[in-house]
């Protein structure tokens, strides 16, 4: 649930508060008057009916997702949670396999990690906010994109947009392709369930 702190973004729990200052980016962390003050955080908790929210979400009941993905720009990472605190997911070696795969087949420079070991700290996250709220199978953080080169020149489009055609379509193909692999590999893990899928993967 969220915090009883001053956030707008999806802040789960008030212990994330109090490290709040401890680990926020600079310039990255924009608290809002109250928890889910900004529409988008409001729309999204309204979709997995959220009782916080001030708002009648019975048309958006949906309840939990088996499968998470919240989409980035600004580095190569397939993440997992926590995004805020040195704490697994409740479901972190199916994704640390399912990490492994998608790094063999898809993105080989990325760097897969619990979020936070790989020094992505980051408080009031989608990803955060659904682990703490109900732990889908599967929840990820993709970072699909990064122009070094652009971000030193202080292009910020450049940075997280690819510009040319080649590179728009390398990374369409790219992270649609890891999408369609992960489908695959979720759908059988919903049939057979995970601890077999787990041991079936591990030979």
């Amino acid at each position: 649930k969220p915090s009883n702190g001053d956030t707008g973004g999806m802040m789960s729990t008030p212990r994330l508060m109090e490290d709040r200052e401890e680990h926020k980016h600079l310039g990255e962390e924009n608290p809002g008057p109250f928890p889910f003050s900004e529409f988008e955080s409001r729309f999204v908790a309204m979709l997995f009916n959220e009782t916080n929210v001030n708002t009648d979400s019975s048309l958006f009941d949906f309840g939990c997702p088996d499968v998470m993905i919240n989409v980035h720009s600004g580095g190569r990472y397939i993440l997992r949670p926590h995004d805020s605190k040195y704490s697994r997911p409740k479901h972190d070696a199916l994704q640390s396999l399912l990490s492994e795969i998608l790094l063999m087949r898809h993105c080989k420079d990325c760097i897969q990690a619990n979020s936070i070991v790989a020094l992505y700290k980051s408080l009031g996250t989608l990803g955060d906010y659904m682990e703490e709220s109900c732990s889908p199978l599967i929840n990820f953080t993709w970072e699909i994109y990064i122009d070094e080169e652009a971000a030193s020149k202080g292009d910020c489009f450049g940075a997280y947009n690819p510009r040319k055609k080649a590179d728009y379509e390398e990374v369409m193909n790219t992270w649609g392709d890891a999408s369609e692999t992960l489908l695959e590999h979720a759908l059988y893990i919903k049939k057979k369930g995970v601890e077999p899928y787990i041991k079936f993967m591990n030979g």
